[in-house]
């Protein structure tokens, strides 16, 4: 079973903890934890925790490209 849950506050870096399998099934609602983090806050730096994941395929992979471009877009890390 894959989660998304989101910590941080104020300025401080946001960070979205991933636990469980991130495939091409979920791997959609990475963008969209991402897109809607980025637009509740201002913070420079998103983190995105992997320790809990137990496996990443090629879609993920591609997610984690296009996200980055995404908040690069927007001058954020």
């Amino acid at each position: 079973m894959f989660s998304i849950r989101s910590s941080g506050a104020g300025l401080a870096p946001r960070t979205l903890h991933l636990s469980g399998e991130l495939d091409m099934a979920v791997s959609g609602h990475l963008r969209e934890a991402v897109e809607r983090t980025l637009a509740a806050t201002s913070t420079q730096w998103l983190i995105v925790d992997l320790q809990d994941t137990t496996l990443i395929d090629s879609s993920a992979v591609k997610e984690f490209v296009d996200v980055h471009r995404f908040a690069a877009r927007q001058g954020r890390s």
